[in-house]
């Protein structure tokens, strides 16, 4: 099982976390960087691969 970790803003966490959900995403809470985003550790498996690049989507925009 392969791991990603995400810095998430907190504008955007309840909309990460929607998607973490339906897609149900094994996660975990790793902390806060100095810019308060939340760091997120996800598991996924080569089939959950899309939910991770839509995650990875998501996140990007909000640095836009």
């Amino acid at each position: 099982m392969a791991k990603q970790i995400f810095n998430v803003p907190t504008d955007l966490i309840v909309e990460f976390v929607e998607c973490l959900d339906e897609n149900q995403l094994t996660n975990s809470n790793v902390g806060v960087t100095e810019e308060e985003e939340i760091l997120i550790e996800v598991s996924y498996s080569r089939e959950e691969r899309e939910a991770i690049l839509d995650l990875m989507e998501l996140v990007e925009v909000s640095d836009e």
